[in-house]
């Protein structure tokens, strides 16, 4: 033992103590991030710093690529429907989305694709009677070949995360509440969830795998949906959870009529937290505010300045969370569209203020979490 303590006594001698401290205190903090299997090191993947900025876009131009660059934004979220890839089963249409990959990549952005909007021939899944949902296997098959093809060894590029459908397992509506809530059940979203979890790490273990991004905003829909999941089973189906937040004109600090931006990544860590899941990053891939009523309601419309600066709260609430860690705007490059940070091609307020803020917190480390309180929530 005198050994050792000799030993210690020389090593001390010669490092800056408060150099060790803050080694040991860094270690301590992030060691359990450091050790794991496959599903830890994904996880690590989807709650890295790293750049957390991305646009949901429904294609790409090279004055597009350009703008988003400019932003400091370093992800697209790509939405191309399943049923255009593949009207026929085994017969796929892959040009636009080899294109969009291809120009995201050499661009070097990273690319999110949610598995989205079945064709009719995968719908096996029966609700109100109709063919809502795509059954498990078809699913599988689908994911396991866009993973397969997009895995960055194939020729065709890489896509960097799955979502596991988009909105459609929540967004139902047939009329009346009473035909519409039993098909916004988690029952005919588990298991597809589960299969093409399993085809896409199976195909590409380095791709991550996330929630659909989760439409109604209402919180006790949000916390029976996911309690369910984890309920029977599928809580290591997913490496990110997943939300869209579309409050018409209220403000994201606002509780109501609709719940606020923190509540409902709140409603969501809460579930994860009661499972031994409380690191799993939140993902908002869907946001925004319209400043006109092209291809949006007319009466969600804001003033840019509101639309401005309700962008900067979502910027602002995600970053100081701790557990947000990717903000996808809709959306950018869609011409007239309300929606959209530019019209006609030319940049609104809100992208100048997505821009400085990209600048300012170009990414979003531990610090920026710890000891945080938002303020300015003035409209």
């Amino acid at each position: 033992m005198r050994f050792w303590y000799e030993t210690v006594a020389i090593m001390v001698g010669r490092i800056d103590i408060k150099k060790v401290i803050l080694c040991l205190a860094a270690v301590l903090f992030l060691a359990p991030n450091w050790v794991g299997d496959a599903r830890a090191e994904r996880g690590r993947a989807a709650a890295g710093v790293g750049n957390p900025y991305g646009f949901s876009v429904w294609g790409l131009t090279s004055k597009t690529v350009q703008q988003i660059k400019a932003a400091g934004v370093g992800w697209i979220r790509y939405q191309r429907d399943w049923q255009t890839i593949e009207p026929e089963r085994g017969h796929f249409h892959w040009t636009e989305l080899d294109k969009v990959v291809q120009i995201a990549n050499q661009a070097g952005l990273k690319v999110s694709f949610p598995l989205q909007d079945a064709p009719n021939w995968a719908k096996t899944q029966v609700c109100d009677g109709k063919r809502l949902f795509a059954g498990p296997q078809q699913m599988a098959a689908y994911a396991g070949a866009v993973a397969t093809r997009y895995d960055g060894k194939h020729g065709h590029g890489k896509i960097d995360a799955f979502e596991v459908g988009n909105e459609e397992y929540d967004n139902y509506w047939g009329g009346y509440w009473e035909n519409s809530l039993p098909c916004r059940q988690p029952k005919y979203y588990g298991p597809v969830l589960a299969a093409a979890a399993r085809a896409i790490r199976a195909a590409n273990p380095a791709a991550l795998v996330g929630f659909q991004g989760m439409w109604w905003l209402d919180l006790g829909h949000f916390r029976s949906f996911y309690e369910w999941i984890y309920n029977h089973g599928y809580g290591n189906d997913f490496d990110f959870a997943n939300f869209h937040y579309y409050p018409c004109w209220q403000s994201p600090s606002s509780d109501h009529p609709n719940p606020s931006f923190d509540q409902v990544w709140r409603t969501i860590h809460d579930v994860m937290a009661a499972h031994d899941q409380a690191d799993k990053p939140i993902w908002v891939t869907e946001f925004g505010w319209n400043i006109n009523s092209t291809n949006q309601n007319p009466s969600c419309q804001v003033s840019p300045a509101k639309q401005s600066n309700y962008l900067r709260q979502v910027l602002e609430r995600a970053r100081r969370s701790g557990v947000m860690r990717r903000v996808f705007w809709y959306t950018i490059g869609m011409g007239h569209d309300g929606m959209s940070l530019t019209q006609d091609g030319k940049p609104v307020p809100a992208y100048y203020t997505l821009q400085s803020y990209a600048r300012k917190y170009p990414g979003w480390s531990i610090s920026s979490w710890i000891g945080n309180s938002f303020s300015g929530d003035a409209e």
